[in-house]
């Protein structure tokens, strides 16, 4: 097959001749994990937030996220706290020693309440039906965290959407998000009352979810 002028350019400039092929540099995974989800979607969102959103979000319980600003992480970052998580203990592995995984260390490093009750979820799908409608030809339920930003952005209301969606982006940022890039609307089956989230054992719910993900990470 005849070569166009700036393909023989560029392999020219890589030292090959026309008949060579490039071969593709494949990227190796070792001591890194991959990013599902920026946390610069979730501080653009909490700094956008108009006074009455903010103020819900403070009522509600988690006024300490309306202080995030993290942009970026390292790759490197995410592997090595992976790594050095001991389920059994439930602490982290440091060299200075180790460090408990506890209710009281999530909150206090996280800014999240951990109430008195148990959180559950239903299998009922009448919220997340009604959630997904606002995506247009999202009914297949593959919406990303900056579509769920985007439409927040655009919302200057406290209604019910706008709490389901705060919800979603809090819930995929510190909890437990997909593998696929795409949230994880299992929030929208949350079988108690947003509006008193400080009732409820977030930080505990954080807790198992990262000793079941790191099972699933190990294996």
């Amino acid at each position: 097959m005849k070569l166009k002028k700036w393909q023989r350019k560029q392999k020219a400039a890589i030292g090959l001749k026309d008949d060579e092929e490039v071969v593709k540099k494949l990227r190796d995974y070792e001591g890194y994990i991959q990013r599902k989800f920026t946390p610069e979607v979730f501080s653009e969102m909490v700094a956008r937030l108009n006074k009455k959103q903010k103020e819900w979000v403070v009522r509600t319980g988690f006024g300490g996220l309306l202080q995030f600003q993290m942009q970026h992480y390292p790759h490197r970052l995410g592997y090595k706290i992976a790594e050095s998580i001991d389920r059994k203990r439930c602490s982290l592995k440091l060299i200075d020693g180790n460090v408990e995984i506890s209710p009281v260390i999530v909150s206090k490093v996280l800014g999240m309440l951990n109430g008195e009750k148990e959180i559950e979820f239903t299998s009922d799908q009448t919220e997340e039906d009604l959630w997904v409608k606002q995506f247009e030809n999202k009914a297949n339920g593959k919406i990303t965290p900056r579509m769920v930003y985007n439409r927040m952005n655009r919302c200057e209301d406290l209604d019910r959407m706008f709490k389901l969606n705060f919800m979603v982006l809090m819930s995929n940022f510190l909890i437990e998000t997909n593998a696929n890039g795409y949230v994880n609307q299992e929030i929208l089956h949350f079988k108690g009352n947003v509006d008193h989230c400080y009732e409820y054992k977030w930080c505990e719910l954080l807790i198992s979810r990262i000793k079941s993900s790191h099972r699933y990470w190990e294996s």
